[in-house]
């Protein structure tokens, strides 16, 4: 099996990328799915993907570190449900605007 030494992967902001897979730092969580992580070599801002275990074990064979400290593993839960809109984000503004400081209501 050849050695890796780079990974192609994306970055949302420029695209396809190529990054050394000594610059890829990846964390597991318990089930084995987790996230890598790198600087993009364009516009240099750290970028977190999910992957599965098999694609953690092959970046940390092929010299990947582990992530330092805590990971966002909120990253990897699954997301069902339609995004929110504008509308859903407006109203949730005004509950707050109306709810958020019940301390307003002993004050006056």
């Amino acid at each position: 099996m050849a050695e890796v030494k780079a990974l192609k992967t994306n970055c949302r902001r420029c695209g396809d990328v190529v990054v050394p897979t000594s610059d890829v730092r990846v964390t597991a969580a318990a089930s084995g799915t987790g996230l890598f992580v790198f600087q993009c070599p364009t516009c240099r801002r750290e970028v977190w993907q999910a992957s599965d275990a098999g694609t953690l074990l092959r970046l940390r064979a092929a010299g990947a570190m582990p992530v330092q400290g805590p990971a966002p593993l909120e990253l990897t839960e699954l997301h069902d449900g339609s995004p929110i809109s504008w509308d859903d984000l407006l109203e949730a503004h005004e509950v707050m605007r109306h709810d958020c400081c019940p301390q307003d209501e002993l004050t006056a």
